[in-house]
Formats: C-alpha cells, sequence, structure tokens
C-alpha cells in the first residue's frame, strides 16, 4: 500500500484514479549539514575578533580623552576662582558698608580738647563727640572679641563700676598720631617689656584678613600686632593693604566726628588737640541705631563780660552749644 495525504488506502498496483484530485507533493527537507543549507553559526573566536573590532573603530583616541580631560580641569579652576571673586568681592562691600551681613557694633566716646593761652590753667575748650564703628567679628573672631572686650572695659571704668588696667582698656587713651589726608592712630600704647602678654589682641594673625583692605575712607585695622593701638585710614591706603590687619569700618554717622578728628591733625603727626576715649560701650542690635547717635557738640565763644560775670570756674558747662 502506498499513502496519500488526499487519499485511503489502495493498493499499489491499482489503476482506479480518483478524479478532481491531485496528490500534493511534500517539499524536501533542508540538509543542515549541506552546503545549500542554512548558514553556519559563527564560532565563539571568530564572534570575540569580530566584536573587538567594532569596540575599536567605536573608542575615542588618546589624544581626545587628554583634551577632554584638561577641559574638565579649566572648567573646574575657573568656578574656583569664580567663587573666590565672589567671596573678595563680598569682604570689599564689608569694608565698604555695602553688604547686608552687619558684625557686632561698638562705640567710643571722644573729647576734642584745646587749650588757649588765656585759660590753659583754667579750662580747655572741649568738643564732644561719639565715634561709632562695626567690628568683623564674623570673619575676624579672635580680633573682634578682643575689640569688644576693651570696649565694654572702657565703658565700665568711665562709669566707675569697674577698675582695668590700662593696658586692657581705652579709658582715657588719646590719638596720638593724626595725618590728614592718610591715617589717624589711636588706643593704648602698651610699652613694658611684657607688652606681647599683656595686649588684648591676639598676636597671630587670622587667616581671612588678606582679604581685608583699606579700599576707603573708615576703615578700622590694627596699628600693630604688640600693642592695643588701631588705626582709621582717611583714604583708600593700598599702599597698606597686608600689612595692616583689618577688622572693622567706621559707621557713616559718625563721620562728622571723622572729620573733626582728621581737622586736629598736622603733616608730621601731632595733633593741634588731646583727642582723648572717655567712655565707650557695645550697642544692642534689637534697639535702633539712632538711639546711641550723638552729634558733634562743639563750644561756642564765650565773650569777656560773660567771663567775667560766670566765672572761671563754671566755665566748662557754658562752653555748649
Amino acid at each position: 500500500l502506498s499513502l496519500c495525504s488526499s487519499h485511503c488506502c489502495r493498493p499499489r498496483n491499482t489503476k482506479a484514479e480518483v478524479k478532481g484530485t491531485a496528490c500534493r507533493a511534500m517539499p524536501p527537507k533542508a540538509n543542515t549539514f549541506s552546503s545549500t543549507g542554512a548558514k553556519k553559526r559563527a564560532r565563539a573566536w571568530q564572534q570575540a575578533e569580530k566584536d573587538g573590532d567594532d569596540d575599536e573603530s567605536e573608542r575615542p583616541s588618546e589624544s581626545f580623552l587628554k583634551l577632554q580631560r584638561e577641559l574638565e580641569d579649566r572648567e573646574k579652576v575657573e568656578v574656583r576662582n569664580a567663587k573666590r571673586q565672589a567671596y573678595l568681592d563680598e569682604l570689599v562691600a564689608r569694608t565698604e558698608g555695602r553688604s547686608k551681613t552687619i558684625g557686632t557694633l561698638l562705640y567710643l566716646d571722644v573729647e576734642l580738647r584745646k587749650q588757649t593761652s588765656s585759660m590753659a590753667k583754667l579750662q580747655s575748650f572741649i568738643t564732644t563727640g561719639r565715634l561709632i564703628f562695626e567690628v568683623f567679628d564674623d570673619l575676624m573672631p579672635r580680633t573682634g572679641e578682643a575689640m569688644i572686650r576693651l570696649v565694654k572695659a572702657t565703658g565700665a571704668q568711665a562709669s566707675g563700676k569697674e577698675k582695668t588696667n590700662a593696658s586692657h582698656s581705652f579709658f582715657n587713651s588719646t590719638f596720638s598720631y593724626v595725618v590728614p589726608g592718610f591715617l589717624c592712630r589711636g588706643g593704648t600704647s602698651v610699652t613694658e617689656e611684657n607688652a606681647a602678654a599683656r595686649t588684648s589682641f591676639p598676636g597671630i594673625g587670622e587667616a581671612v584678613w588678606d582679604g581685608l583692605k583699606l579700599t576707603n575712607r573708615g576703615v578700622l585695622a590694627l596699628a600693630t600686632e604688640k600693642t592695643n593701638e588701631f588705626i582709621i585710614s582717611f583714604k583708600p591706603l593700598e599702599e597698606l593693604d597686608g600689612q595692616r590687619m583689618v577688622f572693622g569700618r567706621v559707621c557713616p554717622a559718625s563721620n562728622e566726628l571723622l572729620d573733626e578728628i582728621e581737622a586736629a591733625g598736622a603733616a608730621d603727626g601731632e595733633p593741634s588737640k588731646s583727642l582723648v576715649i572717655v567712655g565707650g560701650g557695645v550697642i544692642d542690635k534689637e534697639q535702633p541705631i539712632t538711639k546711641y547717635v550723638r552729634p558733634v557738640v562743639r563750644p561756642k565763644e564765650v565773650t569777656e563780660h560773660e567771663r567775667r560775670t560766670k566765672g572761671f570756674t563754671d566755665y566748662r558747662k557754658f562752653t555748649f552749644t
């Protein structure tokens, strides 16, 4: 018997034919081992070689990688320089009073005493004023705390509440060097052998002080690290940048008194008046600064008749406007 998908079993030698039907031939099965069959699968080593060739064609060159690293390093340097410049600009804004950050505010009461030839033994002509200034205790913590401690001791000694060593306060200290258009120097001079141990300011400079400069009028800086003396600039002093430790600035409310101090100076630095610090204190941040502002009070001219009628002993109370 022969089998067909379209016919039933029938004898091999029969001659009968089924009308209307035809045997559908089955397609030959492909030989996987013949050359005409399906494509052979690549061996593992052949595939590895092909993948390696593709990776080498896509891998960047060594010069390109070097250039990319240089560009990344340059961008890092530019970002670091931009941050450094912004920080230096902020320091300049602090000394010029343009910054939103404000340190501790202090004040010193100053008397400008001038003696006349006819009344040298009786009474001085006295001009009084208050010097209000800011210390950068957030940038210069050790120097700022030392200045605050000195000013507090000055106020306590002026009010009679405490007896402090002269080298530990500004009470009765003077502005000993005043040059118009340059600077003035005030505070207590420590001349003992152990001056470095008695001074209130730290002898070692702080890390940030090289960025603070004497960029404008009214900048406050240390005269030396071995004394309690400080200097106030009357103009920008670029020649002293890096040589003096800047730690504060005079507030605009005291510009009038600063003008009086400058006017009392001379080219040789010897002031024409005795500039004496007679008090001081710390300004409360919760209180308005206008509460602590004191205008400059100048003596008025007294006529010869007033001198005779009032007397010389009570002259001082008639010298203020």
